[in-house]
C-alpha cells in the first residue's frame, strides 16, 4: 500500500496537469484580479460572459524552483496602438495588444479594468534557475469558442496577445 501511495504522489507531482488549480474567476464588476500560488504559474485560462468577460485561471506548479521576483506589466487592450519594445532581442510588447513577462518570467495571475473586462495587466514572476523556453503560441480563446483553454504537460504562458472588441480573444505564448 505505501508503494502504491508513492507511486500515485510521484505522478502527481510529475505531471502538472493532474496537479492544477482554478481560482476564482474575476472580473470588473468585482474583485478585478486573481492570482495564482507561490510557486505556480498559468497554465490554462477559462471565460465566461459576454466579450470573455469572466475570467478563471488555471494554475500549476513549476516545481522547487524560488521566486527570484515579482511584479505587474502595463495594461493592454485591443484599441490601443503603440510601438514594440524589445529586451535582449526579445519582443516584450506590441501595439499595446501584446505583453509578455520579460525574457525570463511567467504569467502568475491577471488584472482587469473597463467595460467586459477590456484592459488586461499580467502579474509576473521569475523563478530561480528556471527559464522558458521551446515556446509557442496557442490558438485564440474567447467564450464563443468554448471558453476554455489549458496549454498541456509542462507548459506555461509568458505571455498574451489580445484582439476583436473589448480585448475579447485571447491567445498565450506558452513555454516550458
Amino acid at each position: 500500500m505505501k508503494k502504491l501511495l508513492f507511486v500515485l504522489s510521484f505522478l502527481v507531482m510529475a505531471n502538472p496537469a493532474i496537479a492544477d488549480t482554478w481560482t476564482s474567476s474575476f472580473s470588473e464588476e468585482g474583485k478585478a484580479k486573481a492570482l495564482c500560488p507561490s510557486t505556480n504559474a498559468l497554465r490554462g485560462i477559462q471565460c465566461t460572459g459576454r466579450y470573455c468577460d469572466n475570467i478563471s485561471l488555471g494554475c500549476g506548479s513549476l516545481g522547487n524552483f524560488k521566486v527570484k521576483k515579482d511584479w505587474w506589466t502595463r495594461s493592454i487592450s485591443e484599441e490601443k496602438r503603440g510601438g514594440k519594445d524589445t529586451v535582449d532581442d526579445i519582443v516584450v510588447r506590441i501595439n499595446n495588444n501584446m505583453q509578455r513577462c520579460g525574457t525570463k518570467g511567467y504569467v502568475a495571475g491577471m488584472s482587469c479594468k473597463g467595460k467586459y473586462c477590456d484592459n488586461i495587466s499580467l502579474y509576473c514572476k521569475e523563478f530561480r534557475n528556471k527559464t522558458p523556453h521551446s515556446c509557442k503560441w496557442t490558438g485564440w480563446i474567447s467564450e464563443e469558442r468554448g471558453g476554455k483553454l489549458v496549454f498541456g504537460s509542462g507548459k506555461y504562458a509568458v505571455a498574451v496577445k489580445c484582439k476583436g472588441k473589448f480585448c475579447d480573444q485571447k491567445k498565450f505564448l506558452v513555454c516550458h
